[in-house]
């Protein structure tokens, strides 16, 4: 077995680890190869100990005979682990050794700690993983523990424990890395420490005088990045710029140099850049690592990469604002959520670049309504407010993303302001069909829900007519559920009834999940106005099951606590009361609130049913959703809850 991992990860300690739990009748041996010159056994010649033989002879005491043959005759009939430490620089001496040893010595074993594999057959290769960095994990209790050697003993307050955690966590949970912060304890408070991680490679020193390629951080990846060819050097560099992680398109659009993806294999095999797995493929470069990148990267080529990255970004958002509402939503709800650090560094990058900043944050906002991460949203999308001159497109796009986001925190004040200057922009799209269709759609849906029929009507049609000619189904699906909900304000439920079901026919053939929840849901409110409590039933369980689908938070929350309010007006008083206990749990959580969101129907609901479950029911059901969203008392989680709910209910 090969225990892989860049410099710093703790392969020897976990090696020493393992062989000290054997008990072998003949050994373990531990033969440290880190002092060997880079040279195979020819090279070294009859120079004891040179070469990875010689060293393994020596360690053993082994004195008859030198090479791989002698060494491999006096081993025949041991039973033995054999530990081979460091062996890098001299991995080909090493595979030639182990694979004879294992084809000759059918009683040896050999456990070797290496930044690249051996490539022997056979070979068993562990990717050594870092510590766990809870407060209560490994990686802190090192931490702890060498800050107290430090300082002298000093005891560490709880405050020291929690920004240890965050900074162990920083640290990728690297031992090394951990230990040479540690070591900084003696003049830096561990807070100083967690502030001064973006300048990481200054801060960890400090180690061993007796081992220099662990005195510090930089010295310990330094020899791995001085293995690499010159275009693996540049692509490293050019990783580094990637937060969070990355897939090979990401690689191809952000270097964009002919054979550069063929330098990515040795950097993964280097323990350079870790493969996560899964398909496709993903990496991850450990922050450690990206800060070496970000040192060794001259200014042309960092400029080069970042311009680019936010190029990849951008791209990204204008395709992610298209399949987020079709078919693959789900799996594009996935793939943001792994990318978000990605997009929250291009945003840094363009930060002077208001047009840039606004595209990204346009073709995002759906994510972020879905997943209800409000203030982010809020965040990114608030500069449109102050857009001038910049082309409709853009600025339509980021209106509409704020004005339904303020509408998702329950911020009417400020919805009401910037539906204000989406009307103002709407004039400045006739004649693009694309802003166009944007602003109308938005438009009708706020009119809509405001009551103000006539314009959302006239809006949502002429939306439906540029989206059948740009075949954009999920626009026509929003603009008829739009004109659903402005016949359900004018108080004509039949016509309510009749669009909602068509959006919710068209969202349904396109794939657009989210709108097909959001009509069923309208419609399950028509139902319930008009006192068919067993048709908004059967709504809403079709809303969720569509809301399933499409990986959407925040309508499942808005679904769940309409389906309790219907379940108590049928009497279902304690399954209404779980529902709403798991919804209110959740909003802790995250920050939503679905009352907040929709104040003209789902406020009174909720009013209403707060007002039939008995205190007693409430606290249980509450206690209960707590309990499964913590994961204790052997409680189930919250799903399983929700779930027994919606199966009495089918």
């Amino acid at each position: 077995m090969t225990l892989t991992g860049p410099g710093g990860m703790g392969k020897t300690r976990l090696a020493l680890e393992v062989a000290g739990r054997r008990d072998d009748p003949d050994g373990p041996w531990f033969v440290e190869l880190a002092g060997l010159p880079g040279r195979s056994a020819e090279e070294a010649g009859s120079e004891v100990g040179a070469d990875p033989a010689g060293a393994v002879a020596t360690a053993l005491g082994v004195t008859s005979g030198r090479g791989v043959d002698a060494l491999v005759t006096v081993l025949a009939d041991r039973r033995a682990l054999l530990v081979l430490d460091n062996c890098e620089h001299v991995v080909d001496s090493v595979a030639v050794l182990v694979t004879e040893i294992l084809r000759s010595c059918p009683g040896m074993t050999v456990l070797a700690t290496s930044r690249v594999s051996l490539g022997t057959p056979g070979e068993f290769v562990h990717e050594t993983p870092p510590l766990a960095t809870a407060d209560d994990g490994p990686a802190v209790e090192l931490f702890l523990a060498r800050a107290s050697d430090a300082t002298g003993g000093a005891a560490a307050t709880e405050a020291d424990r929690l920004a240890a955690a965050r900074l162990c966590e920083g640290l990728d949970g690297m031992p090394l890395a951990i230990e040479l912060a540690a070591a900084q304890a003696r003049t830096l408070s561990v807070q100083q420490l967690l502030d001064h991680l973006d300048d990481r490679l200054a801060v960890l020193r400090g180690g061993s005088r007796a081992t220099p390629r662990h005195a510090t951080m930089a010295a310990a990846v330094e020899w791995s990045y001085r293995s690499l060819t010159d275009g693996e050097k540049l692509l490293f560099a050019e990783l580094g710029i990637f937060e969070g992680g990355f897939d090979l398109d990401a690689v191809t659009a952000v270097v964009d140099r002919r054979g550069a993806v063929l330098d990515l294999a040795p950097l993964v095999e280097k323990s350079l850049v870790k493969a996560l797995g899964g398909h496709p493929r993903r990496y991850r470069m450990l922050e450690t690592l990206r800060s070496y990148a970000a040192s060794v990267r001259d200014d042309d080529v960092t400029a080069r990469v970042r311009r680019r990255h936010v190029q990849w970004v951008t791209d990204l958002a204008d395709t992610a604002y298209l399949e987020l509402r079709g078919p693959h939503a789900a799996q594009w709800m996935d793939r943001l959520d792994r990318e978000m650090p990605n997009v929250r560094a291009a945003f840094d990058h363009c930060a002077d670049d208001l047009e840039t900043h606004l595209h990204i944050a346009g073709g995002l906002y759906w994510f972020w309504y879905r997943r209800g991460n409000v203030a982010e949203g809020l965040r990114y999308l608030e500069p449109a407010m102050k857009a001038r001159d910049l082309p409709a497109a853009v600025t339509a796009r980021a209106v509409a993303g704020l004005t339904i986001t303020r509408y998702l925190a329950g911020d009417i004040a400020g919805l009401m302001e910037s539906f204000g200057r989406l009307a103002e922009i709407e004039p400045t799209t006739v004649g693009d069909a694309v802003p166009r269709t944007d602003a109308l759609v938005a438009l009708a849906y706020f009119e809509a829900g405001a009551g103000s029929v006539e314009p959302a009507l006239a809006h949502a049609a002429e939306a439906v007519a540029l989206a059948d000619e740009l075949g954009v189904p999920s626009s026509a699906a929003e603009a008829t559920m739009s004109a659903g909900t402005a016949w359900f304000r004018a108080g004509d439920l039949d016509r309510a009834h009749e669009f909602l079901g068509r959006a919710i026919d068209v969202a349904a053939a396109s794939g657009y999940r989210w709108c097909e929840a959001s009509s069923l849901w309208l419609d399950a409110k028509v139902s319930l106005a008009e006192h068919d409590d067993d048709r908004a039933v059967a709504s809403l369980l079709r809303m969720l099951d569509a809301c399933e689908e499409a990986a959407d938070t925040t309508s499942t929350m808005v679904g769940l606590m309409t389906l309790a309010y219907a379940l108590a007006r049928r009497g279902a008083i304690r399954d209404a009361a779980v529902l709403r206990a798991v919804v209110d749990v959740r909003s802790e959580s995250i920050g939503y609130w679905p009352a907040a969101m929709d104040p003209v129907d789902l406020g009174p609901y909720v009013e209403e049913l707060t007002a039939s479950i008995p205190a007693d029911t409430a606290a249980a059901a509450v206690a209960a959703a707590r309990a499964a969203a913590e994961g204790r008392d052997g409680a189930n989680g919250e799903s399983d809850l929700v779930e027994a709910v919606l199966q009495r209910c089918r």
